[in-house]
Formats: structure tokens, C-alpha cells, sequence
């Protein structure tokens, strides 16, 4: 006798349902890895003068700069994504 899966409450489980919903993660998770990476590279070569000259306050020119060159920030986003094993290769699920 088969034993008997989790019981399903709502919307059933099925294995189209969870392949729809990891590959929408991980497509999401690597859009997110993409712009992250074009907001580092625009960014890389302005300093908060620079962006002050554009009309942002000195706080929101620290904010964007430690975003995209701060370890924990965007650049680290980037690593983790690149070090997927499994969501780099299900991002077309």
C-alpha cells in the first residue's frame, strides 16, 4: 500500500505547481542578480560629490554608495546568486 502524502488544504499540489513556482523564484532571484550588477557598474565610478552634483542629499548618496559597494549589500547578492547550485540551473523551469 502507497502511503498517503501530506494532506491539501486549498490549492492542490502538483509537481507543474511547484515547477511554476521555483522557476518564477529563481527567475526573480537572478533579475534581481542582474540589476543589481548594472546599478554597481552605473555606479562605479561616482563618488557622493558626484552624486550630490545630481541632486541627492548626502545621506541618500552614502545610501546608494554603500548599497552597491558595501560586502553585505549589493555585491554580496550578486555572490550568493553565482553560488546557487540549483536555482542558477532551474531559472527556466
Amino acid at each position: 500500500m502507497a502511503a498517503a502524502g501530506p494532506p491539501q488544504v486549498g490549492v492542490p499540489i502538483t509537481k507543474d505547481s511547484l515547477n511554476a513556482k521555483l522557476g518564477a523564484l529563481a527567475n526573480n532571484e537572478r533579475k534581481v542578480k542582474t540589476g543589481y550588477e548594472e546599478l554597481i557598474d552605473i555606479l562605479a565610478p561616482y563618488s557622493a560629490a558626484d552624486l550630490l552634483e545630481l541632486g541627492f542629499t548626502q545621506q541618500e548618496a552614502d545610501l546608494y554608495l554603500s548599497c552597491v559597494r558595501g560586502a553585505t549589500e549589493a555585491p554580496a547578492t550578486v555572490a550568493t546568486y553565482d553560488g546557487h547550485q540549483f536555482l542558477n540551473r532551474v531559472g527556466g523551469v
